[in-house]
């Protein structure tokens, strides 16, 4: 700074002068990793899964007559706690099924196809569902090409492509399961005794006002091969079936005294054992439904009395 002049007539001179100023560059180095992965919950987690199937069931409840009134299912019974770790290892079967399908669609395009992963901490909305379940993770967008590919219309429906040709894939084999070889069939004479070596497990007793009903017999879950045979009154109605996802029907008149006994005998395991059958019977306009499970050396019954 200078100044001229003394006292009050002091000034200060500006003395003009140029400054460089800095220009900052900011340069992101993108990520190297790109390509489409697909992630499962991991195998070590399917007691979560075991859990969330354990919660659905507990909160679901199976109609019991055409009133709508509705019975909940005892879950804490060692047999249906067995047929929910069943069910979670499907799960766990299915989803990989499923995710190795869309790997193999996006393999066939120009992308990186990252293959199957799983973490060691887990995904909750992998393992805490009621279903088979998969996490498509398309890209990485801290990845430059990744990113640009993600945004382009170009790239968005390539990816949408492989996953609906998986989705279709993965449906049509489920809807035309190959039965599983039969892994024992047990040939015995055309009495009943054939089956008394087995424990029976009566499931419940109905009470029906008519002289007769309906039974309606499918597979439950997967199309796997489930054979079973079903007696009633000592007598032979259904000889080695192999149950199907269309019912099976027929029409059983009812002895009036007494109790009349539905037996269900499983002849194999079928692909996923324990081997089970979703029965419904039905009279007039109301229906009762379960689902039964057997193995070669336990059946399962439903006793059915007739009310006047």
């Amino acid at each position: 700074m200078k100044y001229t002049g003394k006292g009050k007539r002091k000034k200060k001179i500006s003395t003009p002068y140029t400054v460089t100023v800095p220009t900052y560059e900011y340069y992101k180095i993108g990520s190297q990793r790109n390509g489409t992965s697909i992630w499962l919950f991991a195998a070590h987690k399917t007691g979560d899964k075991y859990k969330a199937v354990m919660k659905n069931e507990e909160e679901m409840e199976v109609e019991s007559d055409a009133d709508s009134t509705y019975n909940s299912i005892d879950f804490s019974a060692p047999e249906y706690r067995m047929m929910a770790k069943v069910h979670a290892d499907r799960y766990q079967k299915k989803s990989i099924k499923l995710a190795t399908m869309v790997d193999e669609e996006v393999d066939k395009t120009d992308r990186a196809a990252l293959g199957l992963n799983q973490r060691q901490k887990g995904i909750w909305v992998l393992q805490a569902t009621n279903m088979p379940a998969i996490l498509i993770e398309t890209g990485f967008i801290t990845n430059h090409d990744d990113e640009r590919y993600l945004n382009s219309e170009k790239g968005q429906q390539e990816l949408a492509e492989c996953i609906a040709r998986a989705v279709k894939r993965y449906k049509e084999e489920m809807d035309h399961t190959i039965l599983a070889p039969v892994q024992k069939i047990i040939e015995y004479n055309d009495a009943h005794e054939k089956y008394t070596d087995r424990t029976n497990n009566i499931l419940k007793r109905i009470d029906l006002t008519q002289p007769d009903f309906k039974v309606d017999l499918y597979d439950d879950g997967d199309i796997d091969g489930d054979i079973v045979s079903v007696v009633y009154n000592d007598k032979t109605v259904i000889d080695k079936l192999t149950l199907a996802s269309k019912a099976y029907t027929i029409k059983i008149p009812i002895k009036p005294e007494g109790i009349n006994t539905l037996v269900f005998h499983a002849h194999n395991l079928g692909e996923f054992p324990p081997n089970t059958a979703r029965l419904e019977i039905l009279w007039g306009n109301k229906k009762e439904e379960m689902t039964v499970s057997s193995d070669l050396t336990v059946s399962s019954s439903v006793n059915i009395v007739f009310k006047q």
